[in-house]
């Protein structure tokens, strides 16, 4: 399902982002499985586990956005080169926002990212 997606930056105006949104139950992700296109992915963590593995082995690069269950920013990662390599992250998000290398946010933006929020 497509969403508008806002990151609140301290300091700053927000960032809206035009996202599609998965909800995951499994507690590992093979993001090469899941066929995404072009864009920006939303994932909603459903299970009750604490951790989750998402692999990104053979897919395209991508920022890992991390959000806990309040939507709160937690951090981010990079999946870096995976394309012909193995790469695996194991994180305790229940939110996780996958952006393209091409859409990649820069550091300074990284840095004052507090929260999203889902728009209607």
């Amino acid at each position: 399902m497509k969403i508008k997606l806002t990151l609140s930056i301290k300091d700053s105006g927000p960032i809206h982002l035009d996202s599609t949104i998965l909800s995951i139950q499994d507690t590992t992700i093979k993001i090469n499985q899941l066929k995404l296109s072009d864009g920006n992915y939303l994932f909603q963590i459903r299970h009750s586990n604490l951790t989750s593995l998402v692999d990104f082995s053979g897919s395209i690069d991508f920022q890992i956005l991390h959000f806990d269950e309040k939507n709160n920013f937690i951090g981010t990662s990079y999946s870096i080169d995976s394309l012909n390599s193995s790469y695996i992250i194991q994180t305790q998000s229940k939110w996780i926002l996958l952006i393209p290398r091409n859409q990649f946010l820069s550091s300074s933006v990284m840095n004052k990212i507090e929260h999203f929020k889902l728009m209607s």
